[in-house]
Order: structure tokens, then sequence, then C-alpha cells
């Protein structure tokens, strides 16, 4: 029988190739390009068409496992090393919805993690910014969740980029390897076992930044690992958390427009 992961990757490859040979209707204007295609089938295979995050759908997981079948998905090893390499341009996508207008984010409303148990679905709930990889072409996977996830991200939607600091100090996590380390290094106890302490990774680092090929390997999975259990965390798409803030300019963006009649 096969693992979870396994078919997680099944369903990455069958909705990939679904993508390439059909034609997107979407709530707005544009045609996606060969790697907005592979990010819409990771963001649409993460998990079951009846669920929507939040769920554990693995557990006592091993990493390395994990990582080794990872590793041999050619289609999600091309979207990684894509994704790495648009990283470079230094653009982060900030986004957000349902309000009536945005001034964007700043440093006067930005929030650096002072409380341990601050923390939701694995993630700072009411500290730290979240953005997503975005190019001079476009805004990253964390626009296309929103556009295909329109029942829970409502109108009006507001995007910016962002161009970070150059001296800015980021973890990447790449794997389910790289996160039990993180969370073993930065430890609090959670409900069901160990998740990150995000004070002190503060301390550390600026920015934790979660690839593709890590959302894959760890969305929605508890991990055992050297005999301590590791938490579940929920990203869905590609993000950095950004402990702190390290960005020079901010441009807000103009968004496709809406598809006519």
């Amino acid at each position: 029988m096969e693992s979870f992961i396994e078919n997680r990757l099944n369903e990455f490859n069958s909705k990939l190739i679904r993508y390439d040979n059909s034609t997107f209707e979407l709530a707005i204007q544009f045609e996606p390009t060969t790697i907005q295609k592979r990010m819409f089938a990771l963001i649409n295979s993460i998990y079951p068409e009846a669920e929507l995050g939040q769920t554990v759908l693995d557990s006592d997981a091993d990493p390395e496992f994990v990582d080794d079948v990872v590793n041999h998905s050619n289609e999600l090893l091309k979207l990684n090393e894509e994704h790495l390499a648009r990283r470079r341009s230094g653009i982060q996508s900030w986004m957000v919805s349902g309000r009536a207008t945005s001034p964007g984010p700043s440093l006067q409303k930005f929030n650096t993690p002072t409380d341990p148990s601050d923390s939701w679905a694995g993630k700072p709930a009411k500290s730290a910014i979240f953005t997503s990889v975005a190019s001079p072409e476009d805004l990253g996977m964390w626009f296309l969740y929103v556009i295909t996830h329109e029942h829970i991200y409502t109108r009006p939607w507001f995007a910016w980029n962002l161009e970070i600091e150059e001296k800015a100090k980021q973890l990447i996590v790449d794997s389910s390897m790289d996160w039990c380390s993180f969370v073993c290094r930065f430890p609090r106890q959670g409900i069901s076992g160990v998740s990150v302490n995000w004070v002190a990774a503060a301390e550390e680092y600026d920015a934790i930044h979660i690839t593709p090929k890590a959302v894959a390997s760890i969305d929605s999975i508890e991990f055992n690992w050297h005999g301590k259990v590791i938490e579940a965390s929920f990203w869905s798409v590609e993000t950095t958390v950004w402990l702190r803030w390290k960005f020079r300019a901010g441009k807000q963006i103009t968004l496709p427009a809406e598809p006519t009649a």
C-alpha cells in the first residue's frame, strides 16, 4: 500500500498533467505560465478535495522516508529549482483581502514575536508577517491560492511587492528533516508534541523560508523524530515568515481584472 506522501505526490503529478492540457477558468483574467501551472498543481494536491487545511492527515511519519520519496519527484524538484531561482530577485509579495482599503504593511504596524504561546497552525498567530516569492511577471503562490479560494478570501484583494534588505538573515527550510531540526532547535511544548518557539527563533533569524518542496513534505504531517513528536504545521503554499522588519521598499501592485461576461 502506498504511503501518504506517495499518494500526495501522485495527486500532484496527475493534476499537473490535467492542468497542462486544460483551460483555466479563474476569478481574474490571465493565462498561467508553466511554473504557475506547477504551483496550481501543488496547491490543489496538498489537501483532499473535501478538506481545507488544519487537519492532521498523516502521523508518526519518518522524515527521512518522506524526504527520500519527495526527492524522487522530478516535477516537484523542477518547481522547487525554479522557485529558488525566482527567490534571488529579492521580491516578496504580501496580500490582504476583505478590507475596504489597505495602506500596506509597514514597520509601524509590524510586531516581532514576544509570546511563545502565540501560535496557530504551527505559525505565529498575532505577530510577524507572511509573504510569498514574487517576480516582475507574477505575484507567486500565495496570489494563486487566493484566487482559487475566493470563498474564503473575499474581495477586495490588495497586493504589495516588498524588496528585502540585503543583510536579512534567513533560514531556508527545504525538507521535512530541515523542519524537524528547526523545531527541535527552537522547541516549545504544544498540545500533542513539540512545535516552534517563534520568540526564540526570532532571536537568531529575521525570517524562516518554507520552500515548495518543504510544503509538500511537511504540510499537515505529524512526525516522529528521535523519539519526539513534531506537531503538524499548515502552510498550503511556499511562505516566508518575517520575524523582524527587513524591507527597504514596497510598491502596491495592480491586480489583473475580473473576467468579462
